[in-house]
């Protein structure tokens, strides 16, 4: 499987051919290498559940895989209608089978969802996978309720070199701004035997849709 991660691009077709082979031990692989960023989103959304508890809207979990993220909430006692996006139908399968989620379907670059109507969207572990992220955050906002939330991670390293073309993609929509998040780096793969592959650390990163006029890109 290290060989496999390793010869798959970072594209779609790249994340559709890896998870097509890697589902059905997924989970497992994971939790044998120490990786714990779902839990880390988790624990960020769990410090702003207050204020999105009191919202109305679904949960959407973007890159939902086989559903590790949606454990990882609900084992922090965070419940409401949560919806399952991916790309990969391998992955979607075995998330099914678990049955943690209200709703599970395929994701492509526009979200299958009614603008407005979500108080949270998250993902853990796919910020490499996206390849036109002004494009696709600018969606995501017009998917958040006023007060709604985004929450994703994102490698360390991956950021320093995003973090200044993300920022402005945001910022430019006008109606977006970013959270203080308290939620510690910890390193992204620390007990996988490559050490090409376990290098790196795990960011969280929060930003709240803070008002309900209309994002400047429409």
């Amino acid at each position: 499987m290290a060989r496999l991660m390793k010869r798959c691009p970072m594209t779609k077709e790249g994340a559709q051919q890896l998870y097509a082979q890697w589902a059905s031990c997924y989970t497992q692989d994971l939790q044998s290498w120490g990786y714990r960023t779902p839990a880390l989103v988790a624990e960020a959304i769990a410090s702003h559940w207050p204020s999105m508890a009191a919202l109305k809207g679904d949960m959407l979990d973007l890159g939902c895989g086989t559903g590790a993220l949606a454990h990882a909430l609900a084992s922090r006692g965070i419940q409401g209608s949560l919806v399952g996006l991916d790309l990969s139908s391998e992955m979607l399968r075995e998330c099914r089978q678990k049955g943690l989620y209200d709703c599970v379907q395929a994701q492509d670059a526009q979200l299958p969802w009614p603008l407005g109507s979500a108080k949270l969207v998250c993902s853990a572990g796919v910020w490499g996978y996206i390849e036109h992220f002004p494009e696709l955050y600018g969606n995501v906002a017009k998917h958040l309720v006023p007060g709604g939330f985004l929450v994703f991670s994102v490698k360390s390293e991956d950021w320093q070199q995003d973090a200044r073309q993300v920022h402005s993609a945001l910022l430019a929509l006008g109606c977006m701004e970013e959270v203080p998040c308290i939620i510690q780096q910890e390193p992204y793969l620390p007990d996988h035997p490559d050490p090409a592959i376990h290098t790196g650390c795990i960011d969280v990163r929060t930003w709240r849709r803070f008002s309900d006029q209309p994002v400047m890109s429409e």
